[in-house]
């Protein structure tokens, strides 16, 4: 009969936890265990058993030890136990690694994410991402399923079987065959294909956006490709978004990370995780600089106008000047159509003093003669009078506070049309009076 601490290296130091279903992944089972002297809670990870390529599994879980020992800190599991230094070479292989209580971000992200709850996940991602690299490390594998956020949001990154070690780290000078795929189905890169060299740690920095991609849309990029008419996945899939997020002001920062980050060429891509992280943390918290010097002026300033009764005048006269504007605007659209052309003086509506001043008159394209006419805002103490004149016919028409803007400018809106009927009067009037004159000239 086998020794069952042969079979088991790990019985005499670990007990398995009841209840808690193993997880089967790709080189081998995770187990939740707890450990027998030290009571940590543990995750252990071994082969599974005979696989037929039994010899590449062993240098994965060799690889996967070494790549998480150059990596411990926040967001990666300490390793707790291992033989993978010290069996034989019949003996399964084993490791242990902390237990991180959470669910992966497959199971995390019930629904698109807000573009905040999105960037505040994914740039702590991306700082474990760069601290993997600046260790010599690649995971080359980020995807949903090996990302676990804990009760707190804090992701953690797992699963290093296919990282990429420096060759002076890797077990027996281990390399993944060249005319092997590696990465996964999450987001598919064209350097990750056979063939090619798949050392490149812009490919992580990919991923990472592929993770952007999902937590605001819960859909996976799926792939990059060559074709001319293969849009990326953001172009592709713009309904996946909520209508929040794409009516965010800042989704056209998010779009401009993706136009970079989803690039099929490596060379067009954001060449490190810190510039991918800057360019995040930009569009989480917008630089401001010089804008609170000029808020303080702007306050300052205010509150010194606010002292001074002028001040107030001055307010008030130039919201007359937008109202005096909007007034000649309005006559000269009603003007057009019915062959009535305004000449007003140079400048006008004019400020004179403290009055805004409208003054010309309104030719007719049949030469039939023209109307003079003028129309004013006075500002007269704390009220302000409002008079037209057209063909010397003259009519105060408002008078009210200074400060009751909008009353000002809907009296105003509202004389426009009066206006404007009083020079077509004129010009009736005109043209009476020419078949008038023509009429006395006739003899019989």
């Amino acid at each position: 009969m086998e020794d069952p601490a042969k079979s088991l290296p790990w019985i005499d130091r670990w007990t398995e936890v009841e209840g808690i279903k193993p997880r089967h992944g790709g080189q081998g089972s995770v187990k939740q265990v707890i450990g027998k002297d030290c009571g940590r809670r543990g995750a252990l990870k071994e082969m599974l058993p005979n696989p037929v390529d039994f010899s590449e599994r062993r240098q994965r879980l060799k690889h996967e030890v070494m790549g998480l020992r150059k990596v411990q800190g926040d967001g990666v599991p300490d390793v707790y136990d291992s033989n993978v230094g010290t069996a034989g070479d019949d003996e399964p292989l084993y490791f242990v690694q902390a237990w991180v209580d959470g669910r992966n971000l497959e199971e995390f992200v019930t629904k698109p994410f807000s573009i905040d709850a999105a960037l505040d996940l994914v740039i702590p991602l991306a700082r474990i991402v760069a601290r993997c690299h600046a260790n010599g490390v690649l995971h080359r594998d980020i995807k949903p399923e090996n990302i676990i956020v804990d009760s707190s949001g804090r992701p953690t990154l797992v699963d290093f079987g296919i990282a990429w070690l420096p060759p002076e780290d890797r077990p027996d000078d281990f390399l993944t065959n060249a005319g092997q795929e590696i990465g996964n189905r999450f987001l598919r890169l064209p350097e990750m294909a056979a063939g090619q060299l798949r050392d490149d740690k812009r490919s992580d920095v990919t991923f990472v956006v592929g993770i952007l991609f999902f937590l605001l849309t819960r859909k996976r990029p799926r792939t990059l490709a060559f074709e001319d008419d293969a849009a990326p996945p953001h172009r592709s899939m713009l309904e996946a978004f909520p209508y929040a997020t794409r009516n965010d002001p800042r989704i056209a920062r998010i779009y401009s990370v993706f136009d970079v980050g989803f690039q099929v060429a490596p060379k067009w891509r954001f060449q490190s995780v810190d510039h991918l992280i800057e360019r995040l943390e930009e569009i989480r918290t917008p630089s401001s600089e010089g804008a609170s010097d000029l808020a303080q002026s702007l306050a300052r300033y205010g509150e010194m106008m606010q002292k001074h009764e002028t001040a107030q005048r001055h307010s008030t006269l130039v919201s007359m000047g937008e109202v005096a504007t909007e007034f000649e605007q309005r006559l000269r659209a009603l003007s057009k159509p019915h062959h009535i052309v305004p000449v007003m003086l140079a400048g006008s509506p004019r400020r004179e003093l403290e009055s805004w001043v409208m003054t010309g008159h309104f030719q007719h394209v049949t030469e039939l003669g023209e109307i003079s006419a003028s129309h004013s805002m006075r500002l007269e103490g704390s009220e302000v009078a409002c008079i037209s004149t057209v063909d010397q016919h003259r009519n105060e028409y408002y008078r009210g506070p200074a400060a009751d803007i909008s009353r000002l400018h809907e009296e105003v809106g509202k004389q426009v049309e009066p206006f404007f009927a009083r020079v077509l009067d004129g010009f009736v009037r005109l043209a009476e009076n020419r078949r008038t004159f023509s009429d006395l000239l006739q003899y019989d």
